[in-house]
């Protein structure tokens, strides 16, 4: 995934950065404490960490799921087990 990540960012290095800056600008806590709806953070180890683990004190209606050990391309090599935590929320 980090391969991925570093080919995107070489390909226009001038533009590349747009997406994480979009996201670092967005108001993201006022969103999430404008939600009403239940709601799972999915929290793994890595470079959003420190920032997602601070998403439950803006829940109405949800929770921060953390996930140590577990970084990025998790979706693809924890399938089944991040399937078994959605799937518990999803029925809970």
């Amino acid at each position: 995934f980090r391969r991925v990540l570093f080919r995107s960012a070489q390909r226009n290095p001038h533009t590349s950065p747009w997406g994480f800056r979009a996201i670092a600008e967005y108001d993201l806590a006022a969103t999430l404490a404008s939600l009403s709806q239940p709601l799972l953070v999915l929290d793994p180890d890595d470079d959003a960490h420190s920032l997602t683990a601070q998403a439950g004190a803006h829940l109405k209606n949800g929770r921060v799921h953390a996930l140590p050990g577990w970084t990025h391309g998790f979706l693809d090599s924890e399938a089944a087990e991040a399937g078994r935590i959605v799937r518990g929320f999803l029925d809970g």
